[in-house]
């Protein structure tokens, strides 16, 4: 696709242009989701340290929940500095986007270095989706003119962006382990 060429996502011959209104929906159903998907990985991040077996991805998977906790809080300062109370069903894609499920069926316990990869790669795929979620976020955030709500959604950006610069440097160190 050329460069001056748009994405019209609502008829041919015109663009929408999103309403404060609108921005604020899109951006408190994506916290929402964001929120729900966080919670869930927190819910699994012990059974995840149980199940690793390398002492440094035990300690950076106990380490991701305090970011967690820190970004869940920072959304809840979101949703209050918003005044908007989800009460908005998530996705069920993210219901689905269940760890348990995905732990149960792709470890090894015959295998640590399969668990291990495994879990990295589904730290790194999440981080991968939070890293979007909130580089989307903080671009609507511009649209409320408050700072701090900006500030706060770049802290949790920046958050999962060092978590998966970890989650990548460990499954480099696996892969190194590899070919040596």
């Amino acid at each position: 696709m050329a460069y001056n060429e748009q994405w019209l996502l609502h008829g041919d011959t015109q663009v929408s242009i999103l309403n404060k209104k609108e921005v604020t929906s899109i951006f408190v159903d994506t916290l929402t989701d964001i929120y729900t998907v966080k919670g869930h990985l927190l819910d699994y991040l012990p059974l995840m340290a149980r199940k690793a077996t390398a002492r440094s991805l035990k300690l950076a998977i106990l380490d991701t929940s305090i970011d967690i906790k820190a970004q869940l809080l920072r959304l809840d300062m979101v949703m209050k500095m918003l005044k908007k109370i989800s009460h908005k069903t998530p996705r069920q894609s993210y219901n689905d986007f269940n760890l348990n499920t995905y732990m149960n069926s792709g470890l090894d316990i015959a295998n640590p270095y399969k668990t291990d990869v495994a879990l990295l790669t589904h730290l790194i795929m999440i981080e991968g989706i939070q890293i979007t979620t909130f580089t989307l976020m903080k671009k609507m955030s511009h649209a409320f003119g408050n700072n701090t709500i900006s500030d706060l959604i770049n802290e949790n950006l920046k958050d999962s962006m060092e978590n998966q610069i970890i989650f990548d440097a460990m499954m480099n160190d696996c892969l190194v382990t590899v070919n040596t």
